[in-house]
């Protein structure tokens, strides 16, 4: 049975209905919207039913928000905590939702990533988070990664992970402004990672001008469904020209819908 067919709603309850919801290990986070604010629980209670192995259910009570990109959450059912225990692409990782950003819908892209890296290389992956893009290639992979994030508990629960993992001769994670390592690791990266779709342009001038002839950038981004890559493309060049860098596209994709007529988009490129 589906999750809107066993709540029993009106059809103009169901137009402000969210079937969508991710799960992470053994917790799932939900859409409510106010207009359903009185059916909350009912909600939680039948998703939790209809798939058993749930311990907990959240709802997302924010946006992402802040310098560190964290969203406040409200406990509907189940066990009441915020602690995910998350399994992909045979990496585990365990971290607090409200206090770290966290995305299982870029699953696909970590595993495409993963399989673009070559034996030996050196990445530079800044917004780290809590480690999934560098321990998912360190796990398959025999390189030499530098893990970059601004939040210290993300870097705390990253250290967890590489543990966990079992990658700490490929991966070491740092604290710190991405812009304050760039000119640190000058010429030092083959590749590097920047998925930080909402302002990862304002890092573009730091990466091109830091980064040696021939490295590989992964630059996420949002934009028009219909459009999706053309403004960035524009901006890509344009930043690589200021700095006297040229720049070849080598790849494009849509990651995932976000928003009606939004689209997360990545493109790879290389610095000439």
């Amino acid at each position: 049975m589906r999750w809107r067919d066993a709540l029993d709603l009106t059809d103009a309850e169901l137009k402000h209905f969210v079937s969508g919801f991710d799960v992470l290990g053994f917790t799932a986070v939900i859409e409510v919207r106010p207009e359903l604010e009185n059916k909350k629980t009912l909600l939680a209670g039948q998703l939790m039913k209809l798939h058993p192995r749930l311990k907990t259910v959240l709802r997302k009570k924010s946006a992402m928000k802040g310098e560190y990109r964290v969203r406040e959450f409200e406990w509907l059912a189940g066990e009441k905590t915020t602690l995910a225990e998350y399994y992909e692409n045979g990496c585990c990782f365990k971290f607090d939702l409200a206090r770290a950003y966290f995305s299982p819908r870029l699953a696909t892209e970590r595993a495409r990533i993963r399989g673009l890296v070559q034996e030996g290389e050196k990445i530079l992956a800044l917004f780290a988070g809590v480690g999934p893009f560098p321990i998912v290639i360190a796990k398959a992979k025999s390189i030499q990664c530098l893990a970059v994030e601004l939040n210290p508990y993300a870097v705390e629960a990253m250290n967890e992970n590489i543990a966990l993992n079992k990658v700490g001769g490929r991966v070491t994670a740092v604290c710190a402004d991405a812009r304050e390592v760039l000119p640190e690791k000058k010429g030092w990266a083959d590749r590097v990672l920047m998925p930080l779709p909402y302002t990862g342009s304002d890092f573009l001038d730091d990466v091109v001008s830091n980064q040696k002839r021939g490295c590989t950038v992964h630059f996420y981004g949002f934009g028009p469904s219909n459009d999706l890559f053309s403004a960035a493309k524009k901006l890509i060049t344009k930043k690589c020209a200021a700095h006297g860098r040229t720049c070849e596209f080598v790849g494009e994709r849509r990651v995932r819908p976000y928003a009606p007529r939004i689209s997360q988009f990545v493109l790879d490129f290389v610095i000439g």
